[in-house]
């Protein structure tokens, strides 16, 4: 069972809502990492650091929560 916060990674498709589909080399995998949704994110200063060591490393895409909790989870923020 998926966690209420783990959403499918949609690809691009003809004719088809595309706003937030990403490419197979943006996102290779079918579910995206638990992220949070909203205005802002309230961290810790070890976290904060850790989420932007993380995103020198990772290619982001237009999806920035999405993008947010993928650095999260390479850095097991």
């Amino acid at each position: 069972m998926e966690s209420p916060l783990q959403y499918p990674v949609w690809r691009f498709v003809p004719g088809g809502l595309n706003r937030w589909s990403v490419e197979k080399q943006e996102a290779p995998w079918t579910v995206y990492p638990t992220y949070t949704c909203g205005a802002f994110l309230l961290l810790g200063f070890p976290q904060l650091e850790r989420l932007a060591i993380g995103m020198l490393f990772t290619q982001a895409f237009p999806l920035e929560d999405a993008y947010t909790g993928v650095v999260a989870a390479r850095q097991y923020v």
